[in-house]
């Protein structure tokens, strides 16, 4: 070393001696601690470090949770994945399963042994696996599954049974290796390079540069439940089978490298077929609680299994000469029902086909009704990043897709019914292919967009006829005059009117502009040139009842039949204002109208709570050309338009909304009631709908009753024969809750053996109807009350105290009473006595608590109802019944929040 460092070195050292020496001292005491320096600034962070495997204790085990954690197990479908997919003999998948923390999910190897065939296969896990294959002639492209054959086996006598063709299904007989982290490795049972050699098996060659399409089901019966035995044998365990209500579809589209037989993910080049969005079909049915277990949850698994390969070992389907099917309908017109396109379709034109009897494994299509408007194709169809194919609807039309609801016409001859039931056949004539359907149809053409435009523009199917005006209704307040007319409270209701031609869109409705009404003279109707009719106002409110000291529903004291107050706006134009005034409009379009109600008495009575005024009802546009073809210009051409219902209260008299009106537009699209005068928004419908009003059955004037009605009545056992018959008509409640929720539970009332919902309405001259709803059947998770309601708003606590009591039935008879369907005993001297009685509200009407009449709807048989008596609920008992006013209910006790039964938790989907 150099001389010159080792005298750095010395003077280096000196320096630390010194400073050791500095801080331990010589003698005395240590000196107070100084104060803690300032924190110094943050360093850099460093770069992240590679993640490490999850450990295998951290997975987990699904094998140790109990039959209740298993069915409400969430798997994640973003933190699951497929790593890799290898096919050169029997395909191999490795993928991860997670929870949504990302946590790994083992135990998922339960197997059931068929005491069929003695095969050992997997019971909560499946894989399905297809290729896509191009159309020809114009036809779409489809899906051909490769698991379309049995698994071999050896039966009691030690035979060996070949595989044998059969309609697609999953492998779930390979070999799962569980490495105990939340991945795995499957190798399935069947080498699909080798199906196309089994007999009856076609198209099924195996071709790795074709797309492709994994997916790996897992959910199904819950171990221990139902067949799925813990034991691992197919036997029952005495329990009623109970499923996973979230179970997973892992969903995987790639090719296949030839060359390594090693999945790679698709190109732009790539074929696809994404049409629909699961999403859209869940607006409907919240999830698909009633398909295969649940388990399958996702379209694009169902296009895998309902392929065109659904017709192995089935037949043509026979018919009669009068259009009706003499046997189950697997294959009709030599096209296989079950294929998706088909089978959907049919399923949704339902009562609407043109051929009778269909029968696809006890679904029986004629008999399903579609809650909107059937030519509403964008409803599941819509052209997105997900569904780049999901105009293939109006662009690509084929005889399978648009033969599934037009299945009255043959298109080998060109001849059949059409939908609208005219015998003229296709106006294509005969087509043998699908090649030139999209010649014909096509913009400008026969264009399908068009053809399936409802009169009304809406939001999924937004075209209308040519020239057709669409209407915009607005309140922008509502107050109260007490001034002018002493005793005399008139709503006065500042509103506008707007309108825009064309198809709707949001950039046409905020376009759209105020219209001007007509001020016509004496004896003038018309308050728009070119069209007929026009809006109304509907007043109504609430009045105290029952010993309640604060008004919090709808009850409208005072007004015949409790239904609300009404006035066109027609009759209040300023030359002819016998209901009120009309002045305006000012510069932005708006109306004044001041409600005198001297006729209808259209005005807030003295002391009225939650005063309102909704403007409904429509105009009906005078058309000018042949619109329904039938060779002439005239009424029959003219076109309603229908516009959305507005509602708007006073100041500081807003009623609690727990409906959300586009939870109810999901399901209905465009929901008119009432000959499409109230649309879409229910807080119309409650104003009439309100607790006092019943349905008018008992008392009807059968003179009104059209013999089609009558047969109805009369197959449910009621009889129509004389006036007094009508004592015994099934009367229900209106209240909204109990009209909707008794509507939309009402094949569950029927499956678990508890009355019919039904009831007849009187409509005076313009007809007495009889309903039964029996068979509407709720598309949806009947018991997930968000689907219809706003969270927090169906518990227990969130009924009102001074809520109303629901009348069930109308009745003048003191000791009068009612059986469990409906039935009073005791009758009045005339069926004229209840339609009096039924103007005013009766201390002998029977009536039923408010917590009870909201779940009696759906929980109607006789347990419910004994459950719901044995707790304070009174079911159709007198109004004066001195325990009504006491508050009787005690269901919060068990059924509040936080509770062993909480509504909250039991009514989640």
């Amino acid at each position: 070393m150099k001389r010159n460092n080792w005298k750095k070195l010395g003077t280096v050292i000196l320096f630390l001696t010194f400073v050791v020496l500095s801080l331990s001292g010589c003698s005395g005491d240590d000196g107070a601690t100084g104060p803690a320096g300032a924190t110094g600034a943050t360093g850099a962070t460093g770069a992240t470090g590679a993640t490490g495997p999850a450990g295998k204790d951290a997975a987990v085990n699904l094998s140790t949770l109990s039959t209740d954690e298993l069915a409400a197990f969430s798997f994640s479908a973003t933190a699951s994945t497929v790593s890799d997919v290898t096919i050169s003999s029997p395909p191999v998948v490795k993928f991860k399963v997670a929870d949504a923390n990302g946590n790994g999910i083992k135990g998922l190897g339960f197997t059931t042994k068929s005491n069929t065939t003695g095969l050992t296969g997997l019971s909560n896990i499946g894989f399905a696996l297809a290729k896509l294959m191009p159309g020809a002639n114009g036809s779409p492209d489809y899906w051909v599954s490769y698991i379309v054959t049995s698994m071999p086996y050896t039966n009691t006598s030690g035979t060996l049974v070949p595989a044998a063709a059969a309609r697609p299904t999953t492998d779930t007989n390979g070999t799962l290796k569980d490495n105990g982290d939340g991945t795995y490795e499957y190798t399935f049972g069947r080498d699909i390079t080798k199906v196309k050699d089994v007999a009856g098996v076609t198209d099924v060659t195996y071709e790795p540069t074709r797309t492709h399409r994994l997916v790996i089901q897992i959910g199904g019966a819950v171990r221990g439940t139902g067949t799925n035995n813990s034991d691992g044998t197919n036997t029952s365990t005495g329990l009623p089978t109970t499923y996973f209500k979230n179970p997973l579809n892992l969903v995987y589209d790639f090719t296949i490298d030839s060359t390594t037989g090693k999945a790679k993910a698709l190109t732009a080049t790539d074929l696809q077929r994404e049409i629909v969005k699961s999403e859209n079909c869940f607006e409907c049915h919240g999830k698909f609680a009633g398909f295969h277990g649940g388990v399958r949850q996702d379209t694009r698994f169902c296009v895998l299994c309902h392929t065109d390969q659904r017709k192995i070992g089935r037949t043509e389907a026979t018919i009669d000469g009068s259009g009706n099917f003499t046997s189950a309908t697997y294959i009709v017109d030599g096209r296989t029902i079950g294929n998706f396109p088909n089978y959907i379709h049919k399923i949704h034109m339902g009562n609407r086909l043109t051929k009778q009897g269909y029968n696809f494994a006890n679904v029986m299509f004629n008999e399903i009704g579609l809650p909107q408007d059937v030519t509403n194709c964008r409803k599941c169809h819509e052209e997105s990043t997900a569904t780049p194919q999901g105009n293939n609807w109006k662009t690509k039309p084929s005889r399978l897709a648009c033969g599934a609801c037009h299945d009255g016409i043959n298109w080998a001859t060109g001849k059949g019914t059409t939908v609208g039931g005219a015998a003229t056949g296709h106006v294509g004539g005969p087509q043998p292919d699908d090649s030139v359907c999209a010649s014909c149809h096509k913009p400008g053409f026969i264009d399908i967009d068009l053809y399936h435009a409802t009169d009304n523009a809406t939001p999924k199917n937004p075209n209308v006829p040519t020239g057709a005006v669409n209407f915009i209704y607005e309140i922008s307040s509502v107050t109260v005059d007490s001034t002018s007319t002493a005793g005399v409270n008139k709503p006065v209701v500042k509103f506008r009117i707007k309108s825009y031609t064309g198809s709707y869109s949001a950039a046409a409705v905020a376009a759209a502009t105020p219209v001007t009404l007509n001020t016509f003279a004496a004896g003038g109707t018309t308050l728009l040139t070119g069209f007929t009719g026009g809006p109304s106002f509907v007043v109504g409110w609430g009045a105290l009842q029952d010993g309640n000291t604060t008004a919090v529903d709808y009850n409208n004291t005072g007004s015949s039949n409790t239904s609300p107050q009404g006035v066109s706006v027609s009759l209040l134009n300023v030359w002819n204002g016998a209901q009120g005034a009309l002045t305006g409009p000012d510069a932005s379009g708006y109306y004044t109208a001041t409600l005198t109600g001297s006729a209808n008495k259209a005005t807030f009575p003295a002391g009225a709570k939650l005063s309102t005024v909704a403007l409904q009802s429509y105009f009906t546009q005078a058309y000018t050309t042949d619109r329904n073809g039938d060779g002439v210009i005239n009424s029959s051409d003219n076109l309603a338009r229908h516009a959305v219902s507005v509602v708007a209260y006073v100041s500081g008299q807003t009623r609690r909304e727990v409906v959300d009106s586009a939870n109810c537009a999901k399901c209905h699209e465009w929901l008119e009631l009432h000959g499409g005068s109230r649309v879409k928004d229910v807080k119309v419908c409650i104003i009439c709908h309100n607790p006092n009003l019943s349905s008018s059955g008992r008392g009807a004037d059968i003179a009104n009753m059209s013999a089609t009605e009558k047969a109805k009545a009369n197959a449910d056992g009621y009889a129509t024969d004389v006036a007094a018959d009508t004592l015994n008509f099934p009367e229900r409640g209106m209240h909204f809750k109990n009209l909707i929720h008794g509507i939309h539970a009402a094949n569950f009332r029927r499956e678990n053996s508890a009355p019919e919902f039904r009831f007849v309405r009187d409509r005076g001259t313009s007809g007495v109807y009889y309903y039964n709803f029996g068979e509407v059947t709720f598309p949806g998770v009947l018991n997930n009350c968000e689907t219809c309601h706003k969270p927090g708003t169906y518990d227990i606590e969130a009924i009102p105290t001074a809520a109303l009591t629901t009348t069930y039935v109308t009745t003048g008879v003191a000791g009068a009473s009612v059986d469990k369907n409906g039935v009073v005993s005791g009758a009045e001297a005339l069926p004229a006595d209840v339609v009096n009685n039924r103007k005013t509200v009766n201390a002998t009407d029977l009536v039923t608590t408010p917590v009870a009449a909201t779940c009696l709807p759906c929980h109607n048989g006789n347990l419910p109802k004994a459950h719901m008596a044995a707790n304070g609920g009174q079911i159709a008992v007198r109004r004066d019944a001195a325990s009504l006013a006491a508050g009787s209910e005690q269901c919060i006790l068990c059924h509040g929040r936080d509770r062993v039964a909480d509504v909250n938790v039991v009514h989640k989907k």
